[in-house]
């Protein structure tokens, strides 16, 4: 901070007479070509010597109703806006205004209501037929006929990167700390496909595939890993139904007479739908875990064993966490008329 040492006589003279009419530390500070901290300091050290009191600093701390209602508007219904153009915006639609805020005043007036800098939740496009079909899928088993669902084995793939496009963590550090180092891939890298399987019955097994799924593969998956446990389901007593998706691997004749074979149901999907899969969600977590925890893998083998052993770890309360009240989700779906969830 500038002492007053610093001020000429000529310029304490001007800043007494410029508190004199009223003007604004600010106002004085550009006049006279000095810092505002300089003319501050004046005022609240020395004042008091020469007999006059000390000046009345102005709160301003609410925002004119106008433009906290233009602000709110802007941030509802405008994406991608930040709080500077916020704060220009506001501006140029009150210009007759004295005052206008700041960007970091918009950021504190959106915060205090209710409002956070959040990004956006990537989710796939879903045109006209498949909002159709996923709203047909969600009436088909909410209706009173259709909550015989029965245990839902739920079943899907996922690839695993050895080294994925890994966002930045956060630390809280304290300033004479160093900010701590993270290790990141410019290339290169493995990946693993994995198959896996879970219900409210149990979690079922996970399956790495050796490079990409095809209908051969997706057979004996079917055969040696997911019929068996549809087969240990009913002989508990469960109606099963078998989930899987439209993919190429798993929708075509040979996998189809494959399944009528078998007499086992299975759920007529709607496309685009991952926000329906519960274990989508599993997934999500398996990759955190793995991400954050086991740092970069360097083989295929530390990848298989790395997510076995989160596998392992999933547990019945958190399959039933994301299982357990499904309708929840065929609801969500009706409510946003077959368009995307916050699943």
């Amino acid at each position: 901070m500038a002492r007053e040492g610093n001020l000429t006589e000529f310029e304490k003279l001007r800043i007494i007479h410029c508190y004199e009419l009223g003007m604004e530390i600010e106002v004085v500070a550009k006049v006279l070509g000095r810092k505002s901290a300089t003319i501050r300091s004046f005022y609240s050290r020395y004042m008091d010597k020469i007999g006059l009191p000390l000046k009345d600093k102005k709160i301003r701390s609410l925002m004119p109703a106008h433009m906290g209602l233009k602000l709110k508007e802007l941030a509802r219904d405008t994406l991608n806006v930040g709080l500077r153009e916020m704060a220009l915006i506001l501006k140029q639609s009150f210009p007759t205004d004295s005052w206008h805020p700041s960007y970091v005043t918009c950021g504190n007036y959106l915060k205090k209501n209710g409002f956070n800098d959040k990004k956006h939740v990537l989710k796939p496009f879903i045109n006209e037929t498949n909002r159709q079909k996923r709203l047909g899928f969600a009436n088909k088993w909410l209706r009173p006929e259709g909550h015989g669902l029965g245990v839902v084995i739920w079943s899907d793939e996922t690839i695993v990167r050895s080294r994925p496009f890994t966002r930045r963590n956060h630390s809280w550090v304290h300033k004479t700390q160093q900010v701590p180092f993270q290790e990141k891939a410019h290339s290169g890298g493995i990946s693993v496909m994995f198959w896996g399987c879970l219900s409210l019955a149990g979690r079922g097994p996970i399956v790495a595939i050796d490079g990409t799924m095809d209908a051969n593969k997706y057979k004996r998956i079917l055969r040696e890993d997911l019929l068996p446990e549809a087969t240990d389901a009913i002989e508990k007593g469960h109606r099963v139904v078998v989930m899987h998706d439209g993919s190429k691997a798993h929708r075509n004749k040979k996998i189809d007479q494959y399944l009528e074979d078998c007499e086992v149901e299975f759920l007529d999907w709607p496309p685009y739908s991952p926000d329906l899969n519960p274990i989508e969600n599993i997934w999500a977590w398996i990759k955190y875990k793995l991400y954050s925890e086991y740092g970069l893998l360097n083989s295929k083998d530390e990848i298989i064993e790395a997510v076995q052993a989160i596998w392992d770890q999933i547990d019945d309360d958190m399959i039933k966490r994301f299982c357990q009240h499904y309708e929840k989700r065929l609801h969500a779906v009706v409510a946003s008329n077959g368009l995307q969830t916050k699943y």
